[in-house]
């Protein structure tokens, strides 16, 4: 990710963490840990929000993992009351200890769809709207069928894309991974064809209409590149 923080300053992601870090009487408070398509999916939202004025936002970073005596990394998941002692606040607005989540004036939401909608919902009304060439489309506009074709697009994403990718990198044996691939496969057959129902051209909306639809499956299609290429 490569962002504008103001028309002279250009950070990338580890950057852009640092900066949102520091962010003093932020409107929203995000629960994120850096590595998590999921959270990269409210991330990106909110970057697009706060590059246009709309919120300004503080990063909290979550570590889900135990960490050794020397100070190194594992995969072992800290449990729901090791996170309970280590991040309260974060585990107050998302009770089983998952990111993302936020805190909107008091208000959790937990969930990275959920918290797409809720951003929709609460902020799109109120975003400035500029015609300077550039793709400031609502992400779930207000046109029924639009946004309906989002939400199935992005169900079928999280239901029949994301977990052949996950069973795939991670299965141990062939014939495990040759049906994850071939499941893939057919997942995305189906969501690029439904895609070009939609659209010809552009993002799933059309030229210039970056939607939600866009946001489910970006951070997995570059996971596609640089993980499953290597790996699989």
């Amino acid at each position: 990710m490569r962002i504008d923080i103001s028309p002279s300053v250009h950070l990338g992601g580890e950057e852009t963490i640092a900066h949102r870090q520091q962010a003093t009487n932020p409107d929203i408070t995000l629960y994120s840990s850096w590595f998590c398509p999921f959270a990269q999916r409210v991330w990106a939202y909110l970057e697009e929000l706060a590059e246009h004025d709309v919120i300004q936002y503080q990063w909290i970073e979550i570590n889900p993992y135990e960490v050794r005596s020397d100070g190194g990394f594992t995969k072992q998941p800290l449990s729901l009351e090791a996170k309970r002692q280590q991040y309260p606040d974060f585990v107050d607005v998302s009770p089983r200890g998952l990111v993302p989540a936020i805190n909107h004036d008091g208000f959790g939401v937990n969930d990275s769809m959920v918290i797409c909608e809720y951003l929709s919902d609460v902020f799109e009304p109120v975003r400035p709207r500029k015609d300077d060439g550039r793709s400031h489309g609502v992400l779930l506009p207000g046109n029924v069928q639009d946004k309906t074709k989002i939400r199935i697009f992005w169900e079928h994403i999280s239901s029949q894309v994301i977990p052949c990718f996950y069973r795939l990198l991670m299965c141990g044996d062939q014939v495990g991974r040759e049906d994850a691939h071939v499941k893939l496969l057919a997942g995305l057959r189906y969501a690029n064809n439904f895609m070009l129902s939609v659209s010809s051209s552009g993002f799933f909306l059309g030229e210039g209409r970056y939607s939600l639809a866009d946001l489910s499956l970006a951070p997995w299609w570059f996971r596609f590149i640089c993980v499953l290429g290597p790996y699989r």
